[in-house]
């Protein structure tokens, strides 16, 4: 999720859902964002676009609101979204409050069909344990490790242990802040298949999405080549 605010340009979702969980505009943002993102995987069903999931980062105070699942059920009902087509993602570092009700919420949502991703895996927040307990689709790589790439050896082998542990544990993993060849290189030896960042594509708005979404990459490497153009003006 991005938010456009004149004079500064795109903010990211780890900038302004802090502020808006202060300003108790969260619940409004989310549900607006879950909506549209469910009106985002009807379009591409009805167009017979291939994909797997969309994904939207979910704030955890929502998962200590009871009415949270009955607004995910209602939007799920409403678009006739299929299981597995919608991912809600939660920081790791959300699990260090309310530990047993966002587990419990978790486990709920996994049963309606949603994929739960989980972000800053490796982090430390919530120890290696707790990924056994958690009903977890997917995990996503702390993007400090995949930059560390550039400039610490040792990192390449916390991201192979790392992988290999998810493999093992038959969860997907995705790595997130790839920009360089060579952080490519290392994931993709390490047996990382999923990635994510600049290097692949700039954010981009949803009608762009769109018309990428069921093309390859080369394909598309024209059109994402202008978007990257337009982020670096």
């Amino acid at each position: 999720m991005r938010v456009f605010i004149k004079g500064l340009g795109l903010i990211g979702a780890s900038e302004f859902l802090p502020v808006a969980e202060d300003s108790g505009q969260i619940r409004a943002i989310e549900c607006y964002a879950l909506e549209k993102a469910a009106q985002c995987i009807l379009s591409l069903l009805k167009a017979d676009c291939k994909f797997e999931s969309i994904a939207l980062p979910i704030s955890p105070v929502l998962f200590l609101q009871e009415d949270f699942l009955d607004e995910v059920k209602r939007v799920m009902d409403t678009h006739h979204i299929p299981k597995g087509k919608l991912a809600l993602e939660i920081q790791e570092s959300a699990l260090t409050m309310a530990y047993l009700n966002i587990n419990v919420m978790l486990q709920q949502l996994q049963e309606m069909g949603v994929e739960i991703i989980l972000n800053e895996f490796g982090s430390g927040y919530s120890g290696i344990s707790s990924i056994l307990e958690l009903p977890v689709d997917t995990l996503k790589l702390e993007r400090l490790f995949v930059w560390q790439l550039e400039t610490n050896p040792k990192s390449r082998h916390i991201i192979e242990g790392l992988v290999r542990m998810a493999r093992d544990l038959d969860i997907t993993i995705i790595a997130e802040g790839v920009e360089t060849e060579n952080q490519v290189r290392i994931l993709t030896e390490a047996g990382c298949n999923y990635q994510q960042g600049f290097y692949y594509s700039p954010t981009l708005g949803k009608d762009t999405l769109l018309n990428i979404l069921g093309t390859s990459l080369t394909d598309s490497h024209q059109l994402l080549a202008e978007e990257k153009d337009k982020m670096s003006r």
